[in-house]
């Protein structure tokens, strides 16, 4: 909380007005700087009372309404140093039009005191985040200002609807009550109008005898100056201006994003050439009104201005203007320069600027001289114009430094900024820092002088100022009092600078005095003859409306309003959360019409039509109106009453943004968790690891054999299956490998049927079968006892496996059975003679001989039979893909019993496909590199070989190089272009260069100027794609699901990797259906929004976690002295829980001392458990993820593994069940409703995309021709209309636009492609397999194919610069003959929210039809998946074999082979807007010379993709 300093004595007639204040609603008329601020504050806390208590449970607060941002500072930083209150401002360019409901609530609990501009409170207001009865104190500052449609006065009409008891206290400031020039008789309407506006009287001193110390009360004078002379250089410099004047009028320059206008001419918005007309009108009235030599400096700084905005435009029509009009400033500043060359530069000032310039230097000197010596010169200049007080400032900062009389001046300047929330937050930061330096300048007297526009006229303080000089004329008579007011000073002058030939200023000045004087008359003393207004003249005067508002209120009982002021900007607001790109930009339409009234009283109507992306489709009428502002406002508010019946505005009024979505659809995501993020480690990423419970196979778990209870016998059949060797030591090894006796399984469980499969030995591969249930028996205690013994013996002395800190489970839980001899054991000396192992394959390829020599003195004796010994070896592999098997078999009779989908649990007849390890498999399993290209690692600094990098020097898609057959090397001089360097040299080899023409330079030049043809859909023989005739049968087997569960980070000869990307496509297709079909009036952007949140990474953890699936995930590398846990033996139970509570590392288990006897009796005696409690208590250090949590029976698994574990559980029922079993796991999951009709959504009738009359062949000439040319003709082309319907083209009343169908064919067709993928290019490897994804499913490959097939000819849009930029793409296509290879996909960038403009290649609106068109033919065929496989296929089938065969890399990928480039990428960066991330990245380019690129995107993955686009773009251009 803010501590208030040390209070100061208030002046009596403060104590007075405050007095009168507090007691009713009350405008304080004071002079400026007598103090209104410190009554304002003495009332606050009058009324603190109320404010007190917090927001939540009743309290009330305070707010202070200003004008401006400057203001709202220093109110606020007063009422900080004043008041005990929490307090806080508020301004446009915190970008507060966008803060939710409940941020605002955040404000109003933790501020007592709210310092905004009126409009930012009238805001807040309307939309029901406060009401006026929450509101205990309402302050105006300069509350004069509150006429027309200010929102000051605005604001006050919304006490129509508040309890005349509930209304808070109101209070006024200001200095002038008048806001513009008025007659004299009108001035007493005119202040009763104010205080009617404010429900109060005005309130004045009773005598200015008391505020004369502390009030303005300046010496005032006029200096006349004469008008500018004329000199032969101004006039040459008018005639080049008016020249590009009449130029600029016939230039019609395109605005960006503008899409081509329907609006009448009188509410289309003002164009740039307009705006650029100003540029040169205000440069021709500071030439002429300043002199050429500010005109220079004018000229100079409007060169500046539009090299800055040159940088913003993506037009390059506009480009080539603002390039027009620098080099007419350009000219002009070297007409100025010549004129004045020969002169020095203080010589140049005076000679070169006007009479009122120099008028002015002489102010400055004479009041200099003539300062009393209590005065410094402290002086404000007012000048009407921003640019004004720039080129002054540099006019008399010249004057400083080169005239010796002028050394006491020091100038600064100060202007007002905008507050515009669209604008840059960074640059109106810059200009309040900027503006706040010159104050600090100007009291510790580094500035004396400040030009200003009229941000210093109301609200900045300025004390001790001596001088006041309006260089322009006061407007009117509140900026002659406000300025004037500004010369705080007991002695300060105030001058106005007049023309000599201006007769009209006296007269008004005149005016000026006597209204002050009037002012005095009626109010100073009078106070208390002024009434408060009456509820009829409140009624009458101020709660009448020409439009009546509209009123909603919503569950929270919060009344928002929209009034015809507000509407139109709600309706623009709303066009704009629609979906823009970087050549669109959506408005409304609007149409005027003029009427004639019963009484012949000529009225207007405004029509509007909002974009044909939003629900609304009708044209919304305006009731007629006497003046088209009331017309177009009323058709506004009629559009927004319209707007909230069909739900596009909320209760609140505003436009239903993504999160309201998300928050309305919570029910799709039940097992979503509000859990805390962390910039380092986001839930559902790779970097959010968790521990989980191991999950162990059930008929395993508490199996350990009982006496006299039935004992089931599971036998482990081991064969070898590799060839039998030649030499005689490795077919010892074979036969004893092939002897049928070995190892069984005892327990007390049954086990269901298992797959057979394979593990490697170092001398070769052997076959694994076990014959599960083979004997049932019962055993006596003491038979068992001696086979537990044999199982000790087997994990102690022959594979010391046993941990020393583990014991025997005598609480017989998870993994607790004997491994025991399945014949009786013959026991003969030997020793060891191989391992096993499970992902290490190249084992079987050592075929080198090798010696053992054995020392005696280090050898044991150890007698047992060497068929065991070896056999026993491969125990630790079996017994760990066993609990795989069972833990999959486990998963799968889950899935059967709640879904219906496979084979129940298993009996004897069931038999599984074994489960066999081709070479292929093994060598990608060991050589696949990571597929994590964000990871710099993994690829090389530096590669011998270089792709090599051919095309056009500058743009990319400057396709000009395919248009010769010669290099440009090989071309020669334009021997008439450069005659002064050519030499008889050039002029032969020009010669012979034109003599050598080819046969393929007329090949050539026919091909240019020959017309060309689009393709239509080859003929082509289209494999079927097998998934989609799948049908739920047996559902997947053991081995599938055990793929599903194995992480790429286990290093298993399988993993998940390829099933994932097949769960993925499947996901993503089924999702976008379903939200299609759910939410039928849903814009794509929020069906984007939703299916990013139920598909995404966290969501699917939560899916997974649900179903336990993080402990069923292997993640660890198996290593069988490492991490194999031997049966029925484990960490003591007490010590696991001891563990995990205290959060101690796994490590501390290697420092606790175990007896041998306690550990064979897995009893530990009260010392032991003493001595390891005290251990834990006093460990320090140590990782928590250690790698040995297993023992713990937990595991460290990361979100992101187990999402991609449900993903590739989705593609293992895909493919063995079918698309409708997929869905329904998808439901088993709760990622999908399970109450939603899985056939209905895959296979019932699409609704019909016709939502307004008329026939969709208007607007498609060409329907049949399409139709031909794409092979299928649409049932109801509705759908093709809405395909090719862009969001800009406004004719289309029938259909929607195309955002619907493309979000559905994008997924549509990234499902199709994979599937094929999936099925047909087994031989890849997961990484080559995402990449030929990537490369066939993207924007840049479908905008290919559309402009190939020609679709882009019937793209129906009302955007130049869209075509614009689609026609440079087509050209560039044309040229390459519409080739799609790698080289294409890493240079080009293709368009997305996140792009910069400048940067983008590949216009998305042609991927988007192209993935139109699929969704369109899907729901148009009864949503038939094979239809569109059949159409598509043929579309793509070039790209699919050519890049099937050779896959293309990842830009990322491909700029570290580039050889030379040295890419560094830097660490990621998020933007202001939170949802845009930008990575910058370092390459090498022309020799060690270093260049920083930036690319830009959703997520780190795509920013570095882009960065990557842009280097090897770079690097393209520059190895030309």
């Amino acid at each position: 909380m803010v501590q208030p300093i040390e209070e100061f004595s208030a002046r009596p007639y403060q104590i007075d007005l405050y007095e009168r204040a507090v007691q009713y609603n009350s405008i304080i008329y004071l002079p400026t700087g007598a103090g209104k601020t410190y009554i304002a504050v003495m009332i606050i806390k009058k009324l603190s009372g109320d404010v007190i208590k917090p927001y939540s449970v009743g309290g009330k607060r305070t707010i202070f309404a200003v004008n401006t941002v400057a203001l709202a500072d220093q109110q606020l930083r007063y009422l900080q140093r004043h008041t005990h209150l929490n307090c806080s401002s508020y301004t446009g360019e915190m970008q507060v039009d966008y803060w939710s409901r409940d941020k605002w609530l955040q404000e109003l609990e933790d501020n007592q005191v709210l310092v905004m501009t009126s409009q930012i409170f009238l805001d807040i207001l309307n939309h029901g985040y406060i009401s006026l009865s929450q509101v205990n104190l309402m302050i105006f500052d300069e509350c004069h200002r509150a006429v027309n449609d200010h929102p000051m006065r605005l604001i006050m009409q919304r006490f129509k609807d508040c309890p005349k008891d509930q209304q808070p206290r109101v209070l006024g400031l200001t200095a002038t009550l008048l806001n513009g020039n008025i007659k004299v008789a009108k001035l007493d309407e005119t202040i009763t109008d104010l205080e009617t506006t404010f429900h109060g009287k005005i309130i004045a001193v009773e005598s200015l005898i008391g505020v004369r110390g502390y009030a303005t009360n300046p010496i005032e004078s006029i200096v006349r100056f004469s008008p500018p002379l004329r000199l032969t250089v101004l006039e040459s410099t008018m005639a080049r201006l008016i020249q590009a004047r009449e130029i600029l009028k016939v230039v019609e320059i395109k605005i960006d994003h503008e899409m081509i206008n329907k609006s009448d001419n009188v509410f289309k918005p003002k164009s740039k050439s307009n705006k650029f007309q100003n540029v040169l009108s205000d440069l021709e009235e500071h030439v002429k009104l300043m002199g050429i030599y500010g005109g220079s400096k004018a000229a100079l700084l409007h060169t500046i201005q539009l090299e800055y905005i040159k940088k913003s435009i993506n037009n390059q029509e506009t480009v080539f203007v603002i390039d027009y009009l620098i080099t007419v400033l350009t000219s002009i500043r070297k007409i100025v320069e010549d004129e004045m060359e020969g002169y020095e530069p203080n010589e140049q000032i005076m000679k070169f600027s006007s009479d009122q310039v120099l008028k002015l230097f002489k102010v400055f000197l004479d009041f200099n001289r003539e300062k009393l010596d209590s005065q410094r010169f402290c002086c404000l200049v007012f000048v009407q114009r921003r640019f004004t007080a720039k080129v002054l400032y540099h006019v008399l900062r010249n004057l400083h430094n080169t005239n010796e009389n002028y050394k006491f001046l020091l100038a600064e300047f100060m202007v007002g900024f905008s507050a515009n929330p669209y604008d840059s937050a960074r640059e109106s930061l810059c200009q309040r820092k900027w503006n706040k330096e010159v104050l600090h300048k100007l009291k510790n007297g580094q500035a004396n002088c400040i030009i200003a526009t009229d941000v210093i006229e109301e609200g900045v303080d300025v004390p001790d100022c001596t001088l006041v000089v309006r260089y322009n004329l006061p407007m009117d008579i509140r900026s002659y009092i406000q300025s004037k007011g500004r010369a705080r000073h007991a002695t300060s002058k105030y001058i106005i600078l007049v023309p000599s030939n201006d007769g009209q200023f006296a007269p008004k000045y005149a005016n000026f005095k006597l209204i002050e004087q009037k002012l005095e008359q009626f109010l100073i003393g009078k106070s208390q003859f002024r009434t408060e207004p009456t509820p009829e003249t409140l009624d009458q005067e101020l709660y009448t409306n020409e439009i009546e508002p509209y009123a909603v209120t919503n569950t929270n009982n919060e009344i928002s309003v929209v009034t015809g002021t507000s509407a139109i900007s709600l309706v623009n607001r709303y066009c704009s959360t629609l979906g823009n790109s970087h050549f669109v930009s959506l408005t409304p339409t609007w149409k005027l019409s003029k009427l004639c009234s019963d009484t012949g009283d000529l009225k207007f109507q405004v029509s509007l039509q909002v974009p044909i992306l939003s629900p609304l489709k009708q044209i919304i009428l305006g009731d007629p109106m006497p003046s088209i502002k009331l017309a177009k406002r009323s058709a506004a508010l009629n559009c927004c009453k319209e707007l909230h019946r069909i739900g596009e505005l909320t209760d609140n009024l505003l436009p239903v943004t993504v999160d309201l979505i998300l928050e309305d659809v919570d029910y799709l995501f039940p097992l979503w968790i509000d859990e805390e993020k962390t910039p380092l480690s986001q839930p559902g990423t790779e970097a959010r690891k968790r521990l989980h419970e191991l999950v162990y196979p059930e008929c395993l778990f508490s199996a350990f054999p009982m006496p006299d209870q039935d004992l089931y016998l599971h036998i482990l059949n081991i064969k070898p299956i590799y060839s039998v060797p030649q030499d005689n030591r490795r077919l010892v090894f074979y036969n004893i490998l092939s002897d049928c006796t070995g190892y069984a399984i005892l327990s007390t469980k049954r086990m269901p049927q298992l797959s057979a499969f394979s593990i490697f030995l170092n001398v070769g591969e052997v076959n694994v079968n076990v014959e599960v249930n083979h004997t049932k028996l019962q055993l006596t205690a003491d038979e068992i006892g001696k086979l537990r013994c044999f199982h000790t013996m087997i994990f102690t002395e022959v594979m010391p496996i046993i941990k020393p800190f583990m014991v025997f489970d005598k609480d017989n839980l998870d993994n607790s059975f004997l491994i025991v001899p399945d014949q009786h054991i013959w026991i003969f000396t030997s020793k060891r003679g191989s391992s096993a192992g499970l992902s290490k394959r190249k084992r079987a390829d050592l075929s080198e001989d090798f010696e053992e020599h054995l020392v005696p003195e280090l050898c044991v004796r150890f007698e047992f039979s060497s068929l065991y010994w070896l056999k026993a070896t491969t125990l630790p592999s079996i017994i760990h893909r066993i609990s795989q098997l069972l833990i999959a078999d486990q998963l799968r009779v889950t899935i059967e019993a709640d879904v219906k989908l496979g084979l129940a649990k298993s009996d004897a007849r069931q038999k599984w496909k074994d489960f066999r390890v081709s070479e292929n498999t093994v060598n990608i399993a060991d050589n696949e590199p990571s597929l994590d290209t964000s990871s710099d690692d993994l690829l090389p600094e530096t590669v011998q070989s270089r792709p090599e990098l051919t095309g056009p020097e500058f743009d990319v898609l400057d396709s000009e190089s395919k248009l010769y057959s010669w290099t440009k090397s090989q071309e020669p001089q334009d021997i008439e272009r450069n005659i002064d360097e050519i030499q008889l040299i050039d002029i032969d080899y020009y010669e012979r260069f034109m003599s050598s023409s080819s046969q393929e330079d007329s090949d050539i030049l026919r091909n240019n100027i020959k017309a060309r043809n689009h393709m239509s859909k080859p003929d082509v023989q289209v494999p079927k794609i097998k998934l989609l005739y799948q049908t739920t049968q047996n559902g997947p087997d053991q081995v599938s699901i055990m793929e599903a569960l194995t992480a790429k980070m286990s290093h298993d000869v399988m993993n998940l990797e390829i099933l994932e990307t097949l769960g993925d496509s499947f996901l993503k297709f089924f999702t976008s259906l379903f939200l299609t079909d759910t939410f039928p009036t849903f814009p794509e952007g929020h069906l984007t929004s939703i299916k990013g949140k139920i598909i995404g990474n966290r969501n699917l953890y939560y899916a997974g976690f649900n179903k336990k699936l993080p402990g069923m995930i292997k993640v660890e590398e198996f290593t069988p002295t490492s991490n194999f846990i031997a049966p029925a033996y484990s960490v003591h139970r007490k010590l696991q829980g001891i563990l995990l509570r205290a959060e101690v590392s796994p490590n501390i288990l290697y420092n606790l001392r175990i007896s041998k006897e306690e550990q064979l009796s897995g009893y530990l005696n009260s010392n032991t458990i003493e001595e390891i409690q005290d251990k834990v208590c006093g460990w320090e250090g140590g990782d928590a993820q250690s790698g040995l949590e297993h023992f713990l029976c937990v595991q460290t698994v990361s979100d992101k593994t187990v999402a991609d574990c449900v993903e590739a559980l989705i593609g293992v029922y895909l493919q063995s069940t079918g698309i409708e079993g997929a869905a329904k796991l998808l439901q088993w999951f709760q990622i999908i409703p399970c109450e939603i009709p899985v056939e209905s959504i895959l296979g019932g009738e699409p609704k019909n995309p016709l939502i307004g009359d008329g026939n969709p062949n208007m607007h498609m000439a060409w329907a049949s021709t399409l139709e031909e040319r794409i092979g299928y003709k649409f049932q109801n082309r509705g759908f093709l209309l809405q395909a090719f319907s862009h969001s800009s083209y406004s004719p289309n009343v029938i259909t929607a636009s195309y955002e619907r169908l493309e979000f559905l064919g994008d997924a549509i067709l990234d499902f199709l492609i994979t599937a094929y993928i999936f099925e047909n290019f087994d031989n890849l490897s997961p990484g080559q397999l995402t990449d030929l994804r990537s490369a066939l499913v993207n924007n840049i490959t479908f905008a290919c194919l559309a402009v190939r097939y020609g679709l882009h000819t019937y793209l129906l849009a009302y955007s130049p610069l869209l075509i614009d930029m689609v026609d440079k793409f087509v050209a560039f296509q044309e040229q390459r003959e519409h080739a799609i290879d790698d080289e294409l996909l890493y240079v080009l960038l293709e368009e997305t929210r996140h792009s910069m403009a400048e940067f983008v290649s590949v216009p998305k609106v042609l991927g988007d039809i192209f993935e139109a068109l699929a969704g369109a033919i899907y729901l148009d065929s009864g949503k038939s998946l094979t239809k569109v496989w059949e159409i598509f296929y043929a579309l793509m089938h070039r790209e699919i074999d050519i890049f099937s065969k050779n896959v293309p890399k990842q830009p990322v990928r491909m700029l570290y082979e580039t050889q030379g480039a040295h890419p560094k990428f830097f660490p990621a960066i998020a933007l202001d807007n939170k949802d845009t991330i930008m990575v910058p990245l370092e390459i090498t380019i022309c020799s060690n010379k270093k260049k920083i690129i930036h690319g830009f995107g959703s997520n780190t993955k795509e920013a570095k993709c882009a960065a990557a686009k842009q280097a090897l773009k770079e690097l393209r251009r520059r190895n030309m």
